[in-house]
């Protein structure tokens, strides 16, 4: 019995050494497997954390746009304002202008006026 036994256990022992070869195998391939995935894993959180970084540097510049575009429209807005001052401006002159010409347009009429009144009272003052 303990020949059969020692066998059994010899037979196993070599079952099980072929296994534990087999697993040693086995745990290489895993470890240079696992070691791939790890590096691919750097990879790619460099590559996120470069995206963050440009995600980030992108948002600033565009928050530094927004305050130059509001800051442009506020001036747009202004000049646009001027804009109409100018204009009520010029308004303003061509009005004062042909008020002017109104005054001695007027002034001259009462001039003739004057003239024909005298030249109508002459004939009058002779005869």
């Amino acid at each position: 019995e303990y020949e059969t036994k020692g066998a059994e256990s010899a037979a196993n022992a070599t079952t099980l050494e072929k296994q534990n070869k087999a697993l040693q195998k086995t745990t290489v391939a895993l470890r240079a497997e696992l070691q791939s995935i790890l590096g691919k894993f750097d990879e790619f959180q460099a590559s996120v954390s470069g995206s963050s970084q440009k995600h980030d540097e992108c948002k600033t510049e565009i928050d530094g746009l927004s305050a130059q575009l509001k800051d442009l429209d506020a001036e747009n807005l202004e000049l646009k304002e001027n804009s109409k001052a100018n204009d009520l401006q010029k308004e303003k002159e061509h009005l004062q202008k042909q008020r002017d010409m109104l005054e001695r347009l007027c002034g001259n009429l009462q001039k003739e006026c004057a003239e024909i009144r005298q030249r109508l009272e002459a004939p009058r003052k002779k005869g």
